[in-house]
């Protein structure tokens, strides 16, 4: 089992957009994605990046609320 902090679930958020890191992608690929988990203080650090995000750019607060 895993627990996953902001930092990671935002770069595997990323990594279809950006460059990935690809040690991050074969790690994450190799593990079955029922042993990884986010707290409830990740969900609320990442609601409250899309609402700073949102008050810069509604569409991109939009999007990261609705991923």
């Amino acid at each position: 089992m895993y627990l996953l902090d902001t930092a990671i679930v935002l770069a595997l958020r990323q990594a279809r957009a950006l460059q990935p890191d690809a040690g991050l992608l074969a790690w994450a690929g190799g593990i079955p994605r029922q042993q990884l988990f986010i707290s409830a203080l990740v969900l609320l650090e990442i609601e409250n990046a899309a609402a700073r995000l949102g008050r810069k750019d509604r569409a991109a607060g939009l999007a990261v609320r609705d991923w």
